[in-house]
């Protein structure tokens, strides 16, 4: 993998880790990641790699207090839940745009 690909998969992942950065922003940028230049893409990860660091060490500081595990466990729970019901909804979604084109092939048939 060439210098340039390991800098925009970093920045991608970065992005994606990224509880700061909305949705509508991650979907915006990251299929244009590819196409931007070189110091654009290291200003970037620096500053979603600095903006990481700090929710993660908000993240460790309200869990240091948890030494028998219980808020993690409950915090994975919660995390399986909530991509459990984003996969549901994509699912969801993407048999309805099926249906709608079964729908219109028989229409036309």
């Amino acid at each position: 993998m060439t210098t340039v690909k390991k800098l925009i998969q970093e920045v991608k992942d970065g992005m994606e880790k990224s509880l700061i950065i909305s949705p509508e922003d991650k979907s915006y940028w990251l299929p244009r990641l590819d196409d931007l230049p070189v110091p654009v893409l290291e200003n970037i990860l620096r500053m979603v790699k600095s903006k990481n660091d700090i929710i993660d060490g908000y993240i460790s500081d309200a869990l240091s207090g948890d030494t028998d595990g219980k808020y993690m466990a409950g915090l994975k729970a919660k995390v399986r839940e909530i991509k459990q019901k984003a996969f549901n909804l994509q699912e969801k979604s993407e048999n309805k745009a099926e249906e709608k084109k079964m729908e219109k092939m028989l229409k036309n048939i």
